[in-house]
């Protein structure tokens, strides 16, 4: 779009009722039994296998979809991450279609114990966690924001694309992307007097629903 520019904002959601919705998807069930009602980072999940030759290796998809049932029967996978040791847990499991996992990293620290003559510095560890939320047929990502957990959102999904690269195969490319508000686009546009030209960059097209026609036809929607 052309314009002086403007830096992507990351699309948050404060869960509450009746509000939380996305590509017909109502969040708000996931949450409706006491469930921790926070602030989420909405993403969307793409794959790719640019390496792929064979028509009869297995599916992408196929391989995501069992990722999900591996970590349910395990109910505990530890992985590291630039060395460091993390963990997904299976939560819950709401329908055939949405995942709820948490995310735990492992952190050392020092706490006091009381000797018999004097307090005793020793190592201790502990796990804090973010709830991840994933909606398999629409290939969504909710990701709880705790910035007492992980500093920022950006790790968190760097953890997350390391995991399932691992857990699915190593050739297949995994990019998280923010689901940008489309509301927020064109409140962005009423703010220049005229647009001239628009630059689109996409991602792999949704493996589950959309096709390249059905890219095209957005594309037509959005300019007409």
């Amino acid at each position: 779009m052309s314009g002086n520019g403007r830096e992507k904002k990351k699309y948050i959601w404060e869960m509450k009722k009746g509000e939380a919705k996305v590509i017909g998807v109502d969040i708000f069930s996931i949450f409706k039994q006491n469930f921790n009602m926070s602030m989420y980072y909405s993403f969307r999940i793409f794959l790719s296998n640019p390496l792929q030759t064979d028509l009869f290796e297995e599916s992408k998809e196929n391989k995501y979809l069992k990722m999900f049932e591996k970590v349910e029967k395990l109910k505990r996978v530890e992985f590291q991450h630039y060395g460091n040791v993390n963990y997904i847990f299976h939560y819950k499991k709401l329908g055939s279609e949405n995942y709820i996992w948490q995310l735990a990293k492992e952190q050392t620290y020092s706490k006091s114990n009381a000797g018999e003559k004097s307090l005793l510095k020793v190592q201790d560890v502990h796990n804090p966690f973010v709830f991840l939320i994933f909606n398999t047929k629409y290939q969504i990502l909710l990701i709880q924001n705790n910035t007492s957990v992980f500093q920022d959102i950006d790790s968190v999904k760097a953890r997350i694309e390391d995991f399932i690269s691992r857990n699915i195969e190593l050739d297949i490319s995994v990019n998280i992307k923010e689901i940008i508000d489309n509301k927020e686009f064109w409140s962005v546009i009423k703010e220049w007097d005229h647009v001239s030209d628009f630059t689109f960059d996409f991602n792999p097209p949704n493996f589950f629903t959309h096709s390249r026609e059905g890219i095209e036809r957005g594309i037509l929607k959005i300019v007409q």
